[in-house]
Formats: structure tokens, sequence, C-alpha cells
């Protein structure tokens, strides 16, 4: 194999690394807060959920015995990891930080405090910065400070919990300042990083996601944050907004859903993980006025399949596995040359963009589910022919299957139909709704190979965008994309 780049490493654990019980922050930095605020601030890892950290590792002997790392919770810690390694991990405690109601571009802002639940990814970048990122997660109490104590106000109404916070931090001055204030960060109190971020030195506050400006109209791409990427249910849906105001006092407004399918498999010591998903990301920009100046959405499918003990008779059944999710076929056959004995780790993983105008263009077609039915019983007389090559038939019977399968199929046309309805008797004002009824057509579309194949036959504009990624411990990264329509390709 070609291990010039190295190998990229996924630690998982549900050890309380690094930070064991409650760490609490040193009220000797909170700003004259610190008698309403004993025994508040601080974070406890949750002990269920997985501390997934990002490894980089230049050599294969390393990968034998290969330590986790801390929590990085002081510099001495942080300097441990190399630039480009990570650690994500979810916690329970209270934060500190200067916040404002309302919405639009404000001063510091006054004091908060909010309890709950936090999921937190810090970066480093090189030798000399790191960026870190908390979220709210499930917020129980929030409160201000009113000049006399703190009372209590809605967590909806804080931006900052909204937004989340996002710092990126300098160290190359080695001064005192930014080290506390990193260190004050990652244990709950923002005031510190807050206030050299207001003065522009060694730290910067960041919005959670950038939108890229074409005159009065944000672009949008695909966005998942971390915080639902990193999610481990299986079959659940799940919803995350976000919201990023600007300095023209208007903002975007971004809903999230996510439908997610996964399974885990443990043999001795081989693992193996699947997994299915279809997100959509709705955006919208608003005016200074709340009106709805532009909006759109974007959704993605991906399949994702890995195994930490591979073969190529492995390889060849994730291959087959990605070509019943997709319908990909003979773009599944051009890989690069691979070695035949052991392959140890390998992930095998398919996206596919799908933009708003395709399924406007879906909208358009007259006859759609009659045309699909049609396309799809087409697809099915094709695959009869392969001797059921994605052992889709489940049974020896030719005619049998044959049947069994347009059934299936149009089952499958009559959900995605119920879905579409659904739809488009979903309001774009609840945007929650919207999205996740959204990621339902999705999910509704993807189910089958066949009705799945029909879907990008009636891509006449080649809208639909497709990348395939292949990578393991023996295998040089190897990507393509290419368009998924007939007349496209």
């Amino acid at each position: 194999g070609n291990y010039r780049d190295g190998f990229v490493v996924t630690q998982k654990s549900t050890l309380n690394v690094g930070l064991g019980g409650q760490v609490m922050a040193d009220l000797e930095n909170a700003e004259g807060y610190k008698k309403y605020l004993n025994g508040f601030v601080g974070f406890a890892l949750v002990g269920d959920k997985s501390v997934i950290h990002t490894r980089l590792v230049d050599h294969e002997y390393q990968l034998k015995g290969l330590k986790k790392l801390p929590i990085p919770t002081s510099l001495d810690k942080l300097a441990k990891y190399k630039p480009g390694e990570s650690v994500y991990y979810e916690s329970m405690g209270g934060i500190l930080f200067f916040g404002a109601p309302g919405f639009g571009p404000t001063t510091i802002g006054v004091a908060h405090k909010a309890t709950g639940g936090f999921k937190t990814l810090i970066s480093k970048s090189d030798n000399d910065s790191v960026l870190v990122q908390i979220f709210a997660s499930k917020i129980k109490d929030t409160a201000l400070f009113n000049g006399s104590g703190f009372v209590s106000v809605a967590a909806g109404k804080v931006r900052e919990l909204k937004e989340g916070f996002t710092f990126h931090f300098n160290f190359s001055a080695g001064d005192d300042a930014t080290r506390i204030a990193y260190e004050e960060l990652v244990k709950g109190n923002m005031i510190p990083a807050q206030n050299l971020a207001s003065e522009g030195t060694s730290v910067e506050k960041l919005l959670t996601s950038k939108v890229a400006m074409h005159g009065n109209y944000r672009s949008m791409s695909m966005r998942i944050p971390f915080l639902v990427r990193l999610t481990n249910k299986s079959g659940n849906y799940y919803t995350h907004t976000e919201t990023e105001y600007h300095t023209d006092n208007s903002k975007s407004e971004y809903e999230y859903a996510l439908f997610a399918a996964e399974k885990h498999a443990d043999f001795l010591s081989q693992s193996t993980n699947t997994n299915v998903s279809f997100a959509t990301t709705y955006g919208k920009v608003l005016s200074p006025r709340n009106r709805v100046q532009a909006d759109g959405f974007v959704s993605r499918y991906s399949v994702g399949v890995e195994t930490n003990d591979g073969y190529m008779g492995r390889l060849k059944n994730f291959l087959r596995f990605v070509d019943r999710q997709t319908g990909l076929g003979d773009e599944l056959l051009v890989l690069p040359p691979l070695p035949k004995d052991h392959l140890g780790f390998i992930r095998v993983n398919y996206e596919l963009d799908i933009p708003q105008n395709f399924f406007e263009s879906l909208n358009k077609e007259s006859d759609l589910f009659k045309r699909l039915e049609i396309l799809a019983e087409r697809e099915i007389g094709y695959y009869q022919t392969s001797n059921d090559s994605l052992n889709l038939c489940k049974i020896a019977n030719h005619r049998r299957c044959k049947s069994g399968l347009e059934a299936e199929s149009r089952t499958a046309i009559r959900v995605l139909k119920r879905a579409l309805r659904d739809l488009k008797s979903t309001s774009k004002a609840d945007a929650a709704k919207y999205t996740k009824a959204f990621t339902n057509v999705g999910k509704a579309m993807t189910a089958n190979h066949f009705v799945f194949k029909a879907i990008q036959n009636l891509d006449k504009n080649c809208s639909l965008t497709y990348t395939l990624k292949l990578e393991g411990r023996k295998i040089s990264k190897f990507e393509k994309s290419g368009k998924t329509g007939p007349y496209c390709r």
C-alpha cells in the first residue's frame, strides 16, 4: 500500500478520559460574579456517550498500542495533540457567558448562566492555535444578571445559546491571558474568551458557519453541524436549528433534519458499521423587519460501510451493499489496483447531492407515479438478466421473484406519494416540520433500489452529483465523482 500520507484514526471511548468528575471553572476569572456562582460553572462528561478522538499517525507500526489522548482542559494537555487532531465529547453542567436577548449586532452584552447538556469539539489547527466549538444540547435553566443577582429568562430568547460558541485561539504570544481564556472556556466560563475576542487580539469569535455573499442573496451549500453528524443512534430523526446574524441587521436561519439508520456488528475482534442517511438543510435570509429575502433547500443521501478487518471478498460485499442502496452499478467497478491479501481497515462512502431544482423538476413531471412504476418495472426486467447479483430476490423462482420485486416497488411508490402529499401540505413557515417532511420524502425515494434508479433516470438536467470514496489501511485514498442520470455519464 501507499502510506505516504499516513493514517487518520478514529478512537471512540465511553470512559471519562481526562475530565474525571466535574471540572470546575476558576471563578476568580468570572468578572465579579463569583458569589452568585459557587458550585455552578463547570462540566462533567456524560458517562454513556462516546468521546471521539480523531488522530493522525505517520507510520503503520504506531497504530499498535496507540494511547488515548486526554481531554485538553489545559495547554499542557493540548500539547499532546498534533496539528489536525481533534476530540468531541458531550457533557452536563453549567456555563457563564455574556449574551444579549433578542437579535442583531450588540455590544458584548450582560452576564448569563445556563445549565444543561453541551457538545464540544476541540480541533488543533497548528502548533500555536486551536478551534473550540461548544453547542447547547438540552438546556434546563437560563438566567441573566440584573445587577443584584440572576433572574430566569427563556433559553429560546438567548441568541448565544441558539448559535453556539465558536472561538479560535492563537497562543503564539505565550501570554497568560490567552491561556486562561482557553482553559476557562473548555470548563464552562466563556467570559475571558469573550473579553479577549472583543479586543480583537489573540482570540477570535467566529460565526458557527460561514455564508457566501452574492449581492443580496446568501448562497447555501450542504451544512450538517458536527453535533448532528456525530449522533450514533439508529432509525431516528434529528432536527437542529441555527441562526446566523449579519452586520446589516439581517439574519440567516437554517433548519436541519436528518434520518439515519445505522447498524453495528461485532464478532470476536471484527467490527463492522453500516450507515444510511438522508439529510436536508432549509435556509432563509430575513430582513431586519423579518421579511424573507431568499430561501432554498438542499439534500444529501449518504451510504457508508466500514470494517477494521477487511479482505477483498468483504470489500466486494461492501460495494454490493452500496449498489443495492444507490443503483450506482458499473461505476463501482472502476476502482484502483488493490492488494489481494488482508486489507485491515477499509471504508466505502457514497454521497449524492440533490439540489432544489431536481425536486422542482420532479413535481413538474406529468403522471409522475405512473412513469416511476413503468421505469421501475423496466429496471427490474434488466436486473432479471443479472442472475440476482445483488441478492434482492430472496427466492430462487425467477417468475415469483419478478412479481415480488414489482410489488415491493409499487408499495415504495405509494409511500413516496404520501410523503410528497404531506410535504405539499406543510407550510415553509414552520421550518422544522417542513424540513422533516422533506427528509421523509428523501427517505421514501431512496428506500427501494428500483424506484430510486427510476427517479435518477428522470434527471434530464444532470443535476444529481455523486461522490464515491474508498480508503483503508492498505489503500491510498480513492475518490471519484460524476452524474447519475442515464444521459449524464
